[in-house]
């Protein structure tokens, strides 16, 4: 009898422990799951959270942003571009803020690196040139939107050299309607 109790005994702590085992490891199990719940939503709100900070922020100008500034003229259909870099009172400036400075510009792009600056006037560009014979020398006028012309310099080209068709046509004025075909009318007669 004592060899069946001893047996007995036996096989209760073995049943014992592995029910305590099965116990532990279920508890264990649920302990785990819940921190990792915890952790997943804990990772949920840092991610809404980023999200939400991320979304928020705006885009400003940097030191390095260049500015596009385009002017349409109506009068003579002329486009003036000018590229340059950003002025330091508009460093780090919303595409708001810079609407509010340049009203009378439309901002046709805005990023960190570029702005783009549109405008239309209702006048002629101060593009428009005639070239004359003055005093013998060839001079160049500007030329306003009411066909007014302004002395603006005199060359050091003489007249005197030129054949007399090309003093004529000085005589008469010879328009240019642009810097670079003004340019390249006074070159051909150096």
């Amino acid at each position: 009898m004592r060899k069946s109790v001893y047996i007995g005994m036996v096989l209760f702590v073995i049943i014992a422990g592995i029910t305590a085992g099965i116990i532990v490891h279920v508890y264990n199990d649920k302990v785990m799951e819940k921190a990792s719940m915890k952790r997943t939503e804990e990772d949920n709100l840092v991610t809404v959270n980023t999200i939400i900070q991320t979304a928020t922020q705006e885009e400003k100008t940097t030191p390095n942003t260049m500015i596009t500034v385009e002017t349409y003229y109506e009068k003579c259909g002329h486009n003036e571009i000018e590229k340059k870099k950003i002025e330091s009172e508009d460093i780090n400036k919303t595409e708001k803020e810079l609407e509010e400075k340049y009203a009378e510009y439309k901002i046709t792009k805005f990023s960190n690196e570029e702005v783009k600056l549109y405008r239309e006037k209702k006048q002629m560009c101060e593009n428009h040139y005639v070239i004359k014979e003055k005093e013998g020398k060839i001079a160049i006028y500007n030329v306003n939107e009411n066909g007014k012309e302004t002395f603006k310099t005199d060359t050091e080209i003489l007249t005197k050299y030129l054949p007399d068709e090309d003093v004529e046509l000085l005589k008469k004025g010879i328009k240019a309607s642009s810097e670079a075909q003004l340019n390249q009318i006074l070159s051909d007669y150096e």
